[in-house]
């Protein structure tokens, strides 16, 4: 899949890619209360591109690491 930005750039995906990084970050992140509101995310929708806009779950896996 291929989308583009407002700015010009475009970027493509595999859709596997997306439901197997989505799959990850659920497993990894369940049970953070924090969370709770968008953990899980539905790896059949573009649910993961949505809740990683603020940046908070891109911290919380970094931190688990």
């Amino acid at each position: 899949m291929q989308s583009s930005s407002d700015y010009g750039g475009t970027h493509s995906y595999l859709i596997e890619e997306k439901i197997g990084f989505t799959k990850v970050i659920n497993e990894v992140l369940k049970g953070d209360e924090m969370l709770a509101s968008v953990i899980p995310m539905n790896p059949e929708t573009d649910d993961i591109f949505h809740c990683m806009e603020d940046g908070i779950i891109l911290c919380k896996l970094i931190n688990s690491i």
